[in-house]
């Protein structure tokens, strides 16, 4: 008596359980969504574990390189988020940060003697393209 076929995913299957992984989709939700075309069911935890091994693990990175790829863009682009974005990704990937002193009243502030680069947050829009260009920081995307 032989059993039933083995489930083979098409190329469209593997795709979207990558997408939904990428996408913070939880593993049940994943089977829920994705059906045997030979029984017509959706299947359950463990072919999913065993037939979309290499998508379950690519999944998270897949979705992080696109915002990554996302992010760039607006930061090295001229729109009305760039600027933002370029903070964003100067104090993640650069390093950057705002420099908050506590003084002994308990009171917050930045630190009077901080770098323009450590503070920030308290820069114009014009003080930060300032900045950046003080640094060499390219503010338009590099020419084709």
């Amino acid at each position: 008596m032989a059993g039933r076929p083995k489930y083979e995913p098409t190329a469209e299957q593997r795709m979207r359980v990558q997408i939904m992984v990428g996408c913070g989709m939880s593993q049940t939700v994943i089977c829920e969504q994705t059906i045997n075309t030979q029984t017509g069911l959706p299947i359950d935890l463990k072919t999913l574990r065993k037939v979309y091994r290499a998508e379950l693990d690519a999944g998270t990175e897949f979705a992080n390189g696109m915002v990554t790829q996302a992010l760039f863009k607006k930061a090295t682009g001229t729109g009305p988020q760039s600027v933002t974005a370029c903070i964003f990704w100067l104090k993640a990937r650069a390093g950057w940060k705002d420099r908050v002193h506590l003084d002994h009243s308990g009171n917050v502030g930045v630190h009077p003697g901080a770098q323009p680069e450590a503070a920030v947050g308290d820069l114009t829009d014009e003080q930060l393209l300032e900045e950046m260009a003080r640094h060499g920081i390219p503010i338009e995307p590099p020419a084709a």
